[in-house]
This record gives C-alpha cells, structure tokens and sequence, in this order.
C-alpha cells in the first residue's frame, strides 16, 4: 500500500522516508497495540502484561515525616542556643557566680 504525502498528496513506496516530489517527510503510522515479542512472554492480567520482577520495595518516610522530628529537631535547636550563649559569654567575659 503506497504512502500517501500530505504535503502534495503525491503516493510513494513503503519504503520511502521522503516525498519523491516535495521532498517532505513523510507520516508513518506507529503500530498498535502488544508486539508479537510482548505477546509470547509471561502471563496476562486483562490483557495486559505482568511484571515477572518482584515488587519494589516501599519508599522510605521523607525526612521530617519521621516518628520524633520535632523533638530531635527541638533538641538541636536547644544544644545550638546552649552552645551559642556560651560562646558568646566567654567572648565577653562573663563569670556567672
């Protein structure tokens, strides 16, 4: 069946990946539907074909969804502080008595 162009409407051979007149490319259609390849293997569900893999392994909790963020997370904050107020106490040579 010849490949018609839509540019010049011009028929070319199966073949052809160009207009023979305008020099257009030309549209292929994509094939429908499973190829023979996925046809032969493995077992189908409606079908569609099923994945012989096993399955993948659930994805961890993002970071601040885990059990105790805000507590570690308050805890930092309170060492930072700490540390901070130190550091600044020492620059400016105060003895607490």
């Amino acid at each position: 069946m010849p490949v018609v162009c839509d540019v010049c409407r011009t028929p070319n051979p199966d073949s052809a990946m160009f207009c023979e007149s305008c020099a257009s490319a030309l549209r292929r259609l994509a094939p429908a539907g499973f190829s023979a390849f996925e046809l032969s293997k493995g077992p189908r569900l409606n079908g569609w074909p099923i994945s012989n893999r096993a399955p993948l392994a659930p994805a961890a909790a993002p970071p601040g969804k885990t059990k105790g963020f805000r507590t570690r997370l308050g805890l930092l904050v309170l060492a930072i502080g700490t540390a901070s107020l130190a550091g600044f106490l020492v620059l400016q040579r105060v003895h607490i008595t």
